[in-house]
């Protein structure tokens, strides 16, 4: 197996991708600076660092706080939740971006904006909704769509379309990780998936006493074998995949993380943890108390989709309408749901959650 720190790293790999590197000069927003909010940053920061900035201040980003993760509603602290693994994939991507010569603050950017999408219940929110609309619910698309037509009261963010572009393509499904043109919606990809599968690894098997997670370790011999050959701890396996992403990226000349001994040993836990995430939810049958939410936000909010609804709450809001007999005006009133629907309403904007509108 490779080393965990490739000695490569400090000479020959450093800034390898220069020549790739998103350039602030061609970075390219909906709206001019005139009609930006923001506008009187323009030219003394970069451009992705204005993303960054704009994101900090979002109202999405603080909803990720009590988004599931990986465990619904936690008690444990320190299990993710949504909003800590945004900055966790930040971190990472932003440091694989600078070891490669890469747009640092376009990946930092992207990596915390990536989930803002996300629904109560994490993928098996995301599920719901496709099966009660018919339509492939998408939080990646959802994500852009917070940005261009929720925040700022509907106005949007006015974020970079690069931004928008990493974030559109952090997620490509169960299969093999295919890259795409753009450097930069790679590396986010690479550090969305590398941190996702590692720290729920940890989140469900290490703290398992603490957060009632129905796992053992024991019953996924061959996650735990291939996890320990990876690193003994989840920071010496988390380095173990940068070092070998940014030595490959080196050598082929493109962000890649499919050829070395690390990278498929990568593709194989993330493949058994696929079955693992199953065995999470395979007691959650009964969507009886989602369909009940959704139908309440469908009746009591009717200008907008009920799946652009659904997704704007948090685990915390779900489980306070689902404790209702029968959810009220009132009810929706005390979340942070009431807030965003008033602010659009006054806008007149309707955003479509299953359409990111990036053709600009």
């Amino acid at each position: 197996m490779d080393t965990i720190i490739d000695p490569r790293l400090y000479g020959s790999v450093r800034g390898c991708l220069r020549a790739q590197a998103a350039r602030d000069e061609q970075s390219i927003r909906r709206l001019p600076g005139n009609l930006d909010e923001d506008g009187w940053l323009y030219g003394l920061v970069s451009p992705y660092a204005l993303d960054l900035f704009k994101i900090q201040q979002s109202k999405a980003l603080r909803r990720l706080k009590d988004k599931t993760q990986v465990l619904y509603l936690p008690q444990n602290a320190h299990v993710r939740d949504r909003l800590v693994h945004s900055l966790e994939v930040s971190a990472l991507a932003a440091g694989i971006a600078e070891i490669l010569g890469l747009h640092a603050d376009l990946c930092r950017a992207a990596g915390l904006w990536h989930d803002t999408g996300h629904t109560p219940f994490g993928h098996r929110g995301e599920a719901f909704l496709a099966r009660i609309t018919g339509k492939p619910f998408r939080h990646e698309v959802m994500s852009v769509v917070l940005a261009q037509q929720v925040e700022r009261s509907g106005a949007g963010l006015n974020l970079c379309r690069a931004t928008l572009s990493a974030v559109r393509h952090h997620s490509r499904g169960k299969k093999e990780l295919k890259t795409v043109p753009l450097a930069e919606d790679n590396v986010v990809m690479f550090a969305d998936k590398i941190a996702y599968a590692i720290a729920d690894f940890n989140d469900l098997f290490h703290r398992r006493e603490f957060t009632g997670s129905p796992l053992r370790l024991e019953d996924f011999p061959e996650l735990a074998r291939e996890m320990a050959a990876l690193g003994a701890n989840g920071r010496d396996r988390v380095t173990a995949c940068v070092s070998a992403l940014c030595v490959e990226s080196a050598e082929v000349g493109s962000v890649s993380f499919s050829r070395s001994e690390t990278a498929q040993r990568f593709e194989r836990i993330k493949t058994l943890m696929y079955d693992v995430y199953a065995r999470v939810h395979e007691k959650e049958t009964d969507d009886t108390p989602l369909e009940r939410v959704y139908e309440a936000l469908a009746r009591l909010e009717p200008d907008f989709h009920p799946a652009f609804l659904f997704a704007l709450l948090n685990d915390e809001d779900f489980a306070r309408l689902a404790a209702r007999p029968s959810v009220t005006a009132e009810d929706l009133r005390r979340l942070s749901i009431s807030e965003v629907v008033e602010k659009l309403r006054e806008a007149g904007v309707r955003p479509d959650p299953f359409r990111a509108d990036l053709a600009w």
